[in-house]
């Protein structure tokens, strides 16, 4: 089955961290890969995702606005708009939104 989606017709709902917001694309039941969703995620101006690790899943982050400081294996990266990182399985990382920031969040489970 193909699927097609607009971003202004899907509704926003809280991320699994409790901060921002994401609009997904796609879910992990609604396709056979590993995938555990494509969203676009919001972060407003001063939210923080606490470090956390994900024992089972890699996570690919673009950012598409704003200015982010991710924090991953012991190293802080200042992303903005076209950056790109990869955040691999069991590496401990923290996301703090220097500005409004929206970027495209895809999860895997390995």
């Amino acid at each position: 089955m193909t699927i097609i989606r607009n971003i202004a017709d899907i509704v926003g709902k809280p991320t699994s961290h409790g901060v921002g917001l994401k609009k997904v694309f796609l879910a992990n039941n609604e396709c056979a890969s590993n995938i555990t969703q494509v969203a676009v995620t919001t972060l407003e101006a001063g939210s923080i995702v606490e470090s956390h690790v994900h024992q089972d899943m890699e996570e690919f982050f673009l950012i598409q606005s704003g200015e982010v400081v991710i924090q991953a294996d012991g190293e802080e990266h200042r992303l903005s708009n076209g950056d790109f990182i990869y955040i691999p399985c069991g590496v401990s990382h923290r996301l703090s939104a220097v500005a409004t920031s929206t970027m495209i969040t895809i999860g895997c489970e390995l």
